[in-house]
């Protein structure tokens, strides 16, 4: 179930082809009761939650903003309670499937539900953005071929910078559509 406040342009040449790096989307997107199913690149933190919970994340609530521009998706950083972890995560995702990704998870939290049996059930993790001990990972490459690297900095540089951008793209939308859509997270 979403709903979403956008404006978009789809450019289109002679043919009848769209412009990939001419498409221009500036939105802000509230999804409930979601689901990611078999998402590959998360998979790979099965050293700290369980493997099947992570081929079958649920979500209760997902509230961002998203813009698309030369032929690049632009994530700015989000607070996601899930079924089997939480994060903060923000990034770009490129028409061509190149990834950078930011993502920051409360160790603690992870490693004791870790620790725990897998959750049949899916609850969803209490919400703790920070903890004792933080991880930060910059996830780079192709959605192919993921690279993982720790970089507290980098993350940290990441959010920053997406913060500006998801405010500015508030503030757009805002005057665009004369609603605020501005959410705070859990």
């Amino acid at each position: 179930k979403a709903t979403a406040w956008a404006e978009t342009i789809i450019p289109l040449d002679a043919n009848w082809k769209i412009k990939t790096k001419d498409v221009l989307v500036r939105s802000a997107i509230e999804i409930h009761d979601g689901r990611l199913k078999n998402l590959k690149t998360l998979e790979d933190f099965g050293d700290y939650v369980h493997v099947e919970d992570l081929r079958d994340i649920r979500f209760n609530e997902l509230r961002n903003y998203l813009k698309i521009e030369n032929a690049k998706v632009y994530l700015p950083v989000m607070f996601l309670q899930s079924s089997a972890m939480n994060m903060s995560i923000s990034g770009v995702h490129g028409f061509d499937q190149r990834i950078l990704y930011n993502l920051k998870l409360n160790a603690g939290q992870a490693i004791a539900n870790k620790l725990k049996k897998t959750d049949f059930r899916k609850d969803f993790k209490s919400a703790r953005k920070t903890g004792w001990i933080n991880m930060y990972f910059v996830l780079e490459g192709t959605t192919e071929d993921v690279k993982y690297q720790q970089y507290r900095q980098a993350v940290l540089a990441g959010f920053e910078q997406s913060t500006e951008m998801k405010e500015n793209l508030r503030k757009y939308l805002v005057d665009h559509f004369g609603y605020d859509v501005y959410w705070l997270e859990p």
